[in-house]
């Protein structure tokens, strides 16, 4: 990498930014965000595209719903239109599927995993009193 006058170019930026596995705003300070917000961005980039686009969906989901709760919530029942019913029931049901789907991999992983210990004969039962 060649700097001209000190500067980094966007390019080499973001290539420093994958190698050290952080997001570009990391170089930047706290005013992009704060670290929670780099923190979620570094993870979100260490996905996978296809994994990536479900979980910025999922996250976009949750606050919709979040945010349509409490407007719903705050307004007198006789304000709640039919539009924010059904915008609030279609984004429930949509959380709760994304929810059943991420729930059945990991009881899929789980029995895997304890098929594989039996196999392999591992006795886990010190460890798991300690739980």
């Amino acid at each position: 990498m060649e700097w001209d006058k000190g500067q980094v170019t966007a390019s080499d930026l973001y290539k420093i930014s994958q190698y050290l596995n952080k997001p570009v705003e990391f170089f930047f300070g706290e005013e992009f965000g704060g670290k929670d917000v780099q923190t979620l961005i570094s993870f979100l980039r260490s996905q996978s595209p296809e994994q990536r686009k479900a979980n910025i969906e999922y996250i976009q989901k949750n606050i919709k719903l979040q945010e349509l709760g409490k407007k719903i919530s705050n307004q007198p029942e006789d304000e709640i239109s039919a539009d924010q019913m059904k915008e609030f029931m279609e984004l429930l049901i949509d959380i709760t599927n994304m929810n059943k789907t991420a729930s059945n991999h990991v009881e899929d992983a789980t029995k895997r995993l304890l098929a594989e210990i039996e196999f392999q004969g591992i006795d886990f039962s010190d460890y798991l009193t300690r739980l």
